[in-house]
């Protein structure tokens, strides 16, 4: 009986430690989905902001990279108009013209993502670059000085706050863009 007894309450204490257990996997499990779903409704601001009826269109020259249109005493660009969605919000402006500058091909891959970009009091413009865009980056120097001046060039030329542009990988400083050209200091 004794035996039978120790048998019930070690049975009672185990179902109540899976009960338990099970209480704990699923309350983390809704934490965990309740976070995702947090992360994947994060503001898109430049949607958002755009999205207000009909906003009207704002033309932009962005400076460009193509081996094929390299024009002497020009920094290896080419100017090529396109259109943006007007908007006070200077910020706003500089991530459609940085986003439209990453489209370009063959400079920058499909991966290329701009991750944000801050305008300092003092007209620094920080770009925030994916390491993606970095990574896909080829032909050495000549390749990222074009990347990192298409991006300086097109941002200075449409934005009269911005007179220098830095940039961050991953949101960290980095030595160099893709392992050639300093970003150390800002660019101008």
């Amino acid at each position: 009986m004794k035996k039978h007894r120790a048998l019930i309450i070690a049975a009672i204490l185990l179902l109540l430690a899976v009960a338990s257990g099970y209480w704990v996997y699923r309350f983390e499990k809704q934490r965990h989905k309740a976070q995702e779903e947090s992360t994947k409704q994060t503001l898109d601001a430049e949607a958002s902001a755009l999205a207000k009826g009909s906003a009207p269109t704002l033309p932009v020259k962005l400076y460009l990279y193509s081996p094929r249109h390299v024009a002497p005493n020009d920094q290896f660009l080419y100017a090529e108009e396109r259109t943006i969605f007007e908007t006070q919000d200077t910020v706003l402006k500089a991530r459609q013209i940085v986003n439209e500058v990453l489209k370009s091909r063959p400079l920058f891959g499909e991966e290329a993502k701009l991750r944000q970009i801050y305008l300092l009091a003092d007209g620094t413009a920080v770009v925030d670059v994916s390491q993606q865009t970095v990574k896909q980056l080829e032909g050495g120097v000549t390749s990222e000085l074009a990347a990192i001046l298409s991006i300086t060039r097109s941002l200075r030329g449409n934005i009269d706050q911005i007179q220098r542009v830095r940039f961050l990988v991953e949101g960290q400083e980095a030595e160099t863009f893709a392992g050639h050209v300093s970003i150390r200091a800002p660019f101008m």
